[in-house]
């Protein structure tokens, strides 16, 4: 049997979404391999990092200077969540080498079906009917996510893929949306609470900045408190 291979879109995505599955392969003997598909640049949390406005979850407005840090270009502030991203992964137990970072917005282009499709073919070629192959849900209220949903659901339903799941985002649970929910076990509650922290860790001289709880820090505190995952198959 081939690996599972998961498309996240950003950086936390992994974490928030596939987490539990993402266990669940590992336990059972899979490779998994982790494909992240965006730069991660343009969010809000790179001015509130550079002391452009406050967050929530910080409760003030950052100074750089006087926390010892260079505001953040958008290379630095890819490369911070990067390192989050991997850090994560490797809490979950995926080895450095399966996870690949292969941004299609990295020249500035855009993000959309095709561009992810043509991501994935890339792996299609490689593996074959022997992969098993992730992606967030084609109903994913976020453009970014759905794009993934999409191009994977088209490969399906070309045939050119046969083992293919979707994931439903946690901020789209309060919609009338199909899929069977996996709960984390003890043990991995654990992973996925030290996952949880690489996101949290702030020591901007050695570049944490923690980007992910500036970001969505309300989503990880109840994913925390019930860590699950929701997941469809084709065409539900």
């Amino acid at each position: 049997m081939g690996p599972a291979i998961f498309f996240i879109p950003h950086q936390d995505d992994e974490t928030l979404q596939a987490a539990v599955d993402i266990l669940n392969h590992l336990g059972a003997g899979r490779e998994v391999i982790v494909v992240l598909y965006t730069t991660g640049k343009g969010s809000f949390v790179q001015g509130v990092l550079n002391g452009d406005g406050t967050s929530a979850y910080w409760g003030t407005a950052h100074n750089p200077y006087l926390e010892g840090y260079e505001s953040l270009t958008d290379d630095d502030f890819s490369t911070a969540r990067n390192r989050e991203f991997c850090s994560a992964l490797g809490q979950l137990g995926v080895t450095p080498e399966s996870i690949h970072i292969q941004p299609v917005d990295l020249e500035g282009g855009p993000v959309n079906k095709d561009t992810v499709k043509a991501l994935m073919m890339e792996y299609v070629n490689i593996y074959g009917l022997t992969a098993s192959y992730k992606a967030m849900s084609y109903y994913d209220t976020s453009d970014s996510h759905k794009y993934s949903g999409q191009a994977l659901l088209e490969l399906y339903n070309e045939g050119i893929v046969t083992d293919a799941r979707f994931y439903i985002a946690r901020s789209d649970w309060a919609l009338s949306r199909p899929g069977t929910t996996y709960t984390a076990t003890s043990a991995q509650k654990d992973k996925i609470k030290k996952a949880a922290r690489c996101y949290e860790a702030w020591n901007p001289v050695s570049g944490a900045f923690a980007i992910g709880y500036h970001s969505i820090y309300a989503q990880f505190n109840a994913y925390l408190a019930n860590p699950q995952n929701k997941i469809h198959k084709p065409n539900e």
